[in-house]
């Protein structure tokens, strides 16, 4: 099993990334060490010919100068190619491994991760920064991705700019719900986020200001999502004992 991240450097599109620089490549550096340390994996990245990176690589070309499309697109060409020769676990590079991954994998060809509560139930219910796939279903992966890719080219200007990719996969996977399903040629298995992926909290924050140890934590992932992006490197120095790249 092997994790993979995707990143590609692009403009900022989006008004949060535009808002708030953030060093991508420094954040993958404390990722793949963080999933080293705590589960024994390694982290690779999917990219474009070109991009030098801290982290192995496969590389994949495209025509998509956008990013959400490009994504899209370097998940399609993975799942399409020999690269793809173990079961995998697609994070985001703005996350960090605190635990054991492998035990929460649940036989499916894709697991996703849903918030169905009150909160993002109606607006965000797809965190699709966290997905498993699963080798033997490279097959049904690959088309998948491939239709979720030509969906989200359709899609309008100011989701293109941000958001076609989960809309895209949303669409597609829906209705939502935690468990099994059978959608699109693929068993799915739905994660509840709340018991896999913990959003730095203000919590943290706190703990972290009064110089105390990290309170151990169940989920294995901690998300460091939107304006939280600036504490990734001093939650990773204070939990790991290094240095972080902020």
């Amino acid at each position: 099993m092997r994790i993979v991240v995707t990143y590609r450097p692009f403009k900022p599109e989006s008004d949060i990334h535009q808002a708030l620089p953030f060093d991508w490549v420094g954040a993958m550096t404390m990722l793949a060490d963080s999933a080293r340390r705590t589960a024994g994996l390694e982290v690779y990245c999917l990219t474009d010919e070109t991009t030098q990176l801290p982290v192995p690589a496969f590389r994949y070309r495209s025509s998509e100068s956008r990013l959400m499309l490009w994504i899209l697109d370097a998940w399609a060409q993975y799942l399409a190619s020999a690269d793809f020769d173990d079961d995998t676990i697609l994070l985001s590079p703005d996350m960090l491994v605190l635990g054991d991954l492998q035990r929460h994998v649940q036989v499916a060809d894709l697991g996703i991760v849903l918030r169905l509560d009150e909160k993002f139930g109606d607006v965000m219910p797809l965190l699709n920064g966290v997905q498993f796939w699963r080798q033997k279903g490279r097959d049904q992966l690959a088309n998948f991705f491939r239709i979720v890719h030509a969906r989200a080219s359709t899609m309008p200007e100011e989701m293109i700019r941000w958001g076609a990719d989960t809309q895209a996969m949303l669409e597609l996977l829906a209705p939502l719900r935690f468990g099994y399903s059978f959608r699109a040629g693929l068993k799915v298995y739905s994660y509840d986020a709340a018991t896999l992926v913990r959003p730095l909290r203000a919590v943290d924050i706190r703990r972290m200001d009064a110089g105390r140890p990290r309170k151990p934590t169940t989920e294995p992932i901690i998300d460091f999502r939107s304006m939280r992006k600036a504490q990734m490197a001093r939650y990773y120095e204070t939990v790991f004992g290094r240095k972080g790249v902020a």
